[in-house]
């Protein structure tokens, strides 16, 4: 037996989070999900099917859908109850591929601003 063995448990998985540089939190008062929505739409991002769900910290996850159209993707991004606007945006822009357009990321982060401001 290692001297270590009695200190890890091996039927638990633990994952740590790292905090990202987009990680902020406010405690403005906005929908944060319906924001979520309003920003992907903004930024138009082609092919990708996006699910935003509440979540406890601010992540995202993609990936390529399987099927005969390669270039289909998804994506699963959780927004916390206190991220801000523009930590959303910054978040979304992970699943954005080049073809997204430079002023869409403009409008989003505009309307970040504008969410921020608004209450």
């Amino acid at each position: 037996m290692d001297a270590l063995e009695h200190l890890v448990d091996p039927h638990r998985y633990e994952e740590r989070a790292t905090s990202r540089a987009i990680d902020r939190r406010s405690g403005r008062r906005f929908d944060r999900l319906a924001f979520a929505l309003r920003a992907v739409r903004l930024l138009q991002l082609p092919r990708t099917r996006v699910a935003v769900f509440p979540s406890n910290r601010l992540t995202v996850h993609a990936g390529r859908e399987w099927g005969p159209v390669s270039e289909l993707r998804w994506a699963r991004v959780g927004i916390p109850a206190d991220a801000t606007a523009r930590s959303i945006v910054l978040a979304l822009t992970e699943i954005a591929t080049t073809e997204t357009a430079t002023h869409a990321l403009t409008a989003a982060l505009a309307a970040a601003d504008h969410a921020e401001r608004a209450n």
